[in-house]
């Protein structure tokens, strides 16, 4: 899943994605007071309760705006490739009339 599809499929709230490192399980967290709140996507709602709590010690947390920055700075590094492939077919081009 890249950084903007973690974005797209974000749930309203969410400040955290949780990658959980003994399994291929992963989903978004809210900090919520002194505990965090995990979203249950079969339940379509944030829960305290479920099967992360068993794995939360063994996750990783990622920020949600540190995601988003890394989805920008993708986008346009991506931008900046077709403009150098755009700017060098012209170039080429401007060869090939001389």
């Amino acid at each position: 899943m890249t950084e903007q599809d973690i974005l797209d499929n974000a749930p309203e709230g969410a400040t955290l994605y949780a990658e959980f490192i003994q399994s291929n399980l992963n989903t978004y967290a809210q900090k919520w007071g002194d505990e965090f709140r995990f979203w249950d996507a079969e339940l379509n709602e944030w829960a305290f309760d479920g099967w992360w709590l068993q794995s939360s010690a063994k996750a990783n947390f990622r920020s949600m705006s540190d995601i988003k920055r890394i989805a920008e700075l993708e986008s346009e590094r991506e931008s900046q490739k077709q403009a150098s492939k755009w700017a060098q077919s012209a170039q080429e081009q401007a060869h090939s009339f001389k």
